[in-house]
């Protein structure tokens, strides 16, 4: 590479292992040039204080009551839950053209995300989650806070927002 050359770099938060098509729309994303992906998976939570709710809301609207099961018991290990998230997501980028490495962060993760891509100069900031259409329309979802926050910092890096193992665009 040379030293002149920009490494563009993005810098995914996702709250569950990126999906084979979430891997593959990354790879594409960019193909100019060398590309860098800076994964951040959260501990301990799914996307926001509001996330509880939203999928007990889900599950009961579309009677899927071995889901609501399982949001009510909840994780038993959520930080190991985290851990296998990253190792899957950055196995499945590790055979795309992408360099990829990451790291865990908060439970609630906006700050965290927001200093890191201030930190590593990111060209540009991707949520990947479930859709939550709870959080959605209270505009509390990770993407919103982070773009907020972003422009808070006086910065213009952009903040796409994906729905998981699809082409859909929140916002």
């Amino acid at each position: 590479m040379r030293e002149d050359a920009h490494v563009f770099t993005m810098l995914v938060l996702t709250e569950k292992a990126l999906l084979p098509h979430d891997v593959q729309r990354l790879d594409q994303l960019h193909p100019e040039g060398e590309v860098r992906v800076h994964v951040c998976v959260p501990e301990g939570a799914d996307e926001g204080a509001l996330t509880e709710a939203d999928e007990l809301v889900e599950d009961v609207a579309r009677t899927d009551f071995a889901d609501l099961a399982d949001d009510v018991r909840g994780d038993a290990d959520p930080t190991s839950s985290a851990t296998a998230a990253l190792a899957d997501s950055l196995a499945g980028l590790s055979g795309t053209s992408v360099t990829a490495d990451g790291e865990l962060v908060p439970a609630d993760p906006v700050a965290a995300v927001v200093a890191r891509a201030i930190e590593l100069d990111a060209d540009e900031i991707i949520v990947v989650t479930e859709p939550h259409w709870l959080e959605g329309v209270l505009r509390r979802d990770w993407g919103t806070r982070i773009y907020k926050q972003v422009k808070h910092e006086h910065r213009e890096t952009p903040v796409l927002h994906f729905i998981a193992g699809t082409d859909q665009v929140v916002r």
